[in-house]
C-alpha cells in the first residue's frame, strides 16, 4: 500500500488545525509527533483514532504509516512539517 494521505499539507497555520489521516479499511494508522519513525512497538508512537490537534506555538514533525491488519507490514512514512504561530 501507499504511504497514507495526510491532511493538511506541510506549511505555516495561524490557529490550531485538525491533522486527519485517510485509513483504508482493512489497515490501522499510526503516528509520532517527534519526528521519529512511528513503530507500533513504541511508546512515542501513538495509534490513530481520529483527528489529532496541532500542537500550537511550535514546530511539529507528524509522521504517519498505516499497518496492514492482515500481514502486519507497514507502509513508508507520510511527513509532515506544520509551523504554527499566533
Amino acid at each position: 500500500a501507499d504511504a497514507p494521505a495526510v491532511t493538511p499539507s506541510t506549511g505555516r497555520y495561524t490557529e490550531a488545525t485538525e491533522i486527519t489521516i485517510t485509513v483504508p479499511e482493512g489497515y490501522t494508522a499510526y503516528y509520532t509527533m517527534d519526528g521519529s519513525t512511528p513503530d507500533p512497538s513504541s511508546s512515542t508512537t501513538y495509534q490513530y483514532s481520529g483527528p489529532v490537534q496541532m500542537p500550537e506555538n511550535t514546530q511539529t514533525i507528524f509522521n504517519a504509516i498505516l499497518v496492514n491488519n492482515n500481514n502486519g507490514k507497514s507502509t513508508a512514512v507520510t511527513t509532515r512539517n506544520y509551523i504554527t504561530t499566533q
